[in-house]
């Protein structure tokens, strides 16, 4: 029996396993009508349209590559021909803006495909288009898997927010299948809001080991070996497919797979099955041959191999007999960046405002992460060489080494600090001060310093200078993570890492969804 109340909601990239029967129970149990589905990477081959379809005909659904590409169904593409925009919005949102130009930079594979003002004209089509699908739809609610990361869900996310429609989306824990379901990730405060009361009342008692579930000790008891068993098990897992991607024939056997021989996605035409744009058209229309695929692979090997040949040269094992605070670079583009770390996607920023507030005797000493180089990632698309030569060329500042493992560099360090990177879990656990500069889950323990503005960037040394370590809080935080995280796989891969159940997933995200839902 379907209840009185009457939502509209729409899915953002939820993968159909577990999101269709989470969806379907929404329905059934609260009111909750999907009438808007974007897809997601997974499946690619539109096995989640079809599955849509055969469970909830009446929903449009929106492929998740023509999402990347603002190409939306007809009603949607005429309405937004008749669309303005508020200039209100603009001012309002013009920080966001940047962050969803940045985005784009996921969408230039070499960097010259997708200048500033075709960037700009795709914001703002992306933005009429929304309003149009607003008012056709009449959204009550977005439920997206993560945070907005992928230009099409943020702006859409900007739309929905002038609008004063609710987006709600979830981050990541440093342990798999562990998510923190957020109401606004914008909002001040967010984690803390889920967070903070919980865990000071669990301060107050003395937290064991014992007492935590099976994955997150796991996880803690991993980070106090050393660095080869410590290290997170996607790096192993990211290595193997750096591996396979250098191999032009497994790529050339994978395309082959995904594509007959003649046909609308044949390898002859070339296919559409790709978020990049091509340089010789506007980003609505796009089609790329095989040979343009190779060709765009070995260019992009080709930059990231020179970019790791020219960092490992300029790079270096410093002393750590020295005061510093060490700096772990995030890969990008990504969410944890972009949109979680704000202006502080910018990491030159960050490492410019630990600087400004740390004394002139204490280094930073800067380290990269490794899959900015790695074949099958899209490192060539945020980072040019001018980066790494700016950041060596200020006087307190060090470029460190691959050769030497990011254990050694936190154990020395005064501070370890990240935009919201596994680096400073990691470090937390190790004893050390961490400071962030974007939303991340650790943020609101004891001893983790999360900068937002100028104000709270003046604190940095005294924060450091007045640093305890406290097991205890620790414990307590990751106690209140399972209280206040909920478990399951919604994100593509995760089903085979984490080993839930497809019953398991689709409860915990219902649970975790409802009382956000109907908070008030």
């Amino acid at each position: 029996m379907i209840k009185e109340i009457k939502m509209r909601a729409v899915y953002v990239c939820c993968i159909a396993d577990p999101y269709l029967d989470v969806a379907l129970r929404l329905r059934k149990e609260k009111g909750l009508e999907p009438v808007y589905w974007i897809g997601d990477i997974s499946s690619p081959n539109d096995d989640a349209e079809a599955l849509l379809k055969a469970k909830l005909p009446e929903t449009t659904y929106q492929g998740y590559n023509e999402a990347w590409h603002g190409v939306f169904p007809r009603e949607i593409e005429e309405a937004a021909l008749s669309e303005t925009i508020d200039v209100d919005f603009l001012r309002g949102f013009i920080s966001e803006e940047f962050q969803s130009l940045s985005m784009m930079d996921r969408l230039d594979y070499d960097r010259k495909s997708f200048c500033f003002m075709e960037r700009e004209r795709y914001f703002i089509s992306l933005v009429r288009k929304w309003q149009a699908f607003i008012k056709i739809y009449k959204p009550d609610i977005v439920i997206a898997a993560n945070n907005p990361h992928r230009v099409f869900d943020h702006a859409l996310y900007l739309v929905c927010k002038y609008n004063g429609i609710r987006f709600i989306s979830s981050i990541y824990a440093q342990v798999y299948g562990r998510m923190i379901m957020l109401e606004d990730f914008r909002k001040p405060n967010c984690v803390g809001d889920v967070m903070d009361e919980a865990y000071a009342n669990n301060l107050q008692n003395e937290v064991a080991e014992s007492s935590l579930p099976e994955d997150i000790l796991k996880n803690y008891e991993r980070l106090q070996k050393d660095y080869e068993e410590a290290r997170p098990d996607y790096m192993v897992t990211f290595n193997t497919l750096n591996s396979k991607n250098k191999n032009y024939f497994f790529l050339f056997r994978r395309f082959a797979a995904d594509h007959s021989l003649f046909g609308k996605d044949s390898m002859l035409k070339g296919q559409d099955r790709t978020i990049y744009k091509n340089g010789k058209s506007k980003i609505e229309n796009w089609r790329f041959s095989l040979w343009d695929w190779y060709s765009m692979r070995k260019k992009a090997d080709k930059y990231k191999k020179m970019l790791y040949n020219h960092y490992d040269e300029i790079s270096e094992e410093p002393p750590l007999n020295v005061p510093y605070v060490a700096f772990f670079l995030h890969y990008q583009p990504e969410e944890n960046t972009s949109p979680n770390g704000d202006i502080f996607a910018n990491q030159f920023l960050c490492v410019l405002t630990l600087l400004k507030n740390l004394p002139d005797n204490v280094m930073v000493y800067v380290k990269e992460h490794p899959h900015m180089f790695m074949s099958h990632r899209q490192g060539q698309t945020k980072r040019i060489i001018d980066f790494y030569d700016d950041l060596a060329a200020i006087p307190r500042v060090r470029l460190v080494n691959f050769s030497m493992d990011s254990f050694r560099l936190i154990s020395n360090a005064m501070a370890v600090s990240t935009v919201a990177g596994t680096a400073g879990w990691e470090a937390s656990v190790k004893q050390k001060p961490v400071i962030v500069f974007g939303i991340c889950w650790y943020e609101r323990m004891k001893g983790v310093l999360r900068i937002t503005d100028d104000e709270s960037a003046k604190g940095i040394y005294k924060f450091i200078q007045n640093y305890i370590f406290d097991r205890q809080a620790i414990l307590a935080y990751l106690y209140t993570l399972a209280q206040k995280s909920y478990k399951a796989y919604n994100y593509r891969g995760y089903k085979e890492i984490t080993g839930y159940s497809h019953e398991e997933s689709v409860e915990n995200i219902y649970n975790a969804l409802i009382p956000i839902i109907f908070k008030n």
